[in-house]
């Protein structure tokens, strides 16, 4: 070979750059943003699988306290927080306290005045005579103001360690003995 022949294997003859083809930064660049695009991706899906469990499991919680409400609307039993198991899940627990209320002073119907927490007396405003104890005679029907308190605790299960929590508290005519025209007893 002569001396400015040039072999066509050489590693020192830099031809014209190719057309077809990317480089190596071109396709590291490119990898970074597809890689970026899927990771926003993957947590934008983590996070609406996490809102879909809470929302569902809390839907349910809702339903079952729903469903306890009315199964204790008609009940005359009381219950001092009884603990209990959803029967169609057992992941669902609640804590039950169903007792009588008196509105016009906002204690239970049991609960003495002096005997308060802390000596604390409850000043209840209501449109009803707070010193109205009612007629020992008079029908539970002419007191409206003595209802039934039904408060449910329920716990269930969330992503964390703890349980989720639902707190809910309503009231609700007292069961009385009534009877109808055809002798059907409603109530205790």
């Amino acid at each position: 070979m002569s001396a400015g022949a040039h072999h066509p294997r050489s590693p020192s003859v830099a031809g014209p750059p190719s057309p077809a083809g990317f480089t190596l930064l071109e396709i590291m660049v490119s990898l970074l943003i597809v890689g970026s695009v899927a990771l926003i991706f993957l947590q934008v899906q983590g996070q609406s699988s996490d809102k879909a469990f809470i929302a569902e499991k809390s839907l349910m919680a809702m339903r079952y306290v729903d469903e306890i409400i009315a199964e204790h609307m008609l009940d005359p039993e009381l219950y001092d927080e009884a603990q209990m198991i959803v029967e169609d899940d057992p992941m669902f627990v609640y804590v039950l306290t169903v007792e009588e209320f008196d509105l016009a002073t906002g204690r239970k119907e049991d609960e003495d005045e002096t005997n308060l927490d802390g000596g604390f007396t409850a000043e209840f405003q209501s449109g009803f005579n707070n010193d109205y104890g009612g007629d020992e005679d008079e029908d539970e029907e002419d007191q409206p103001h003595l209802v039934r308190r039904i408060h449910i605790e329920m716990f269930y299960p969330s992503l964390g360690e703890d349980p989720a929590r639902l707190e809910i508290e309503t009231f609700i005519p007292r069961v009385t003995e009534r009877q109808d025209d055809d002798g059907f007893d409603f109530g205790r």
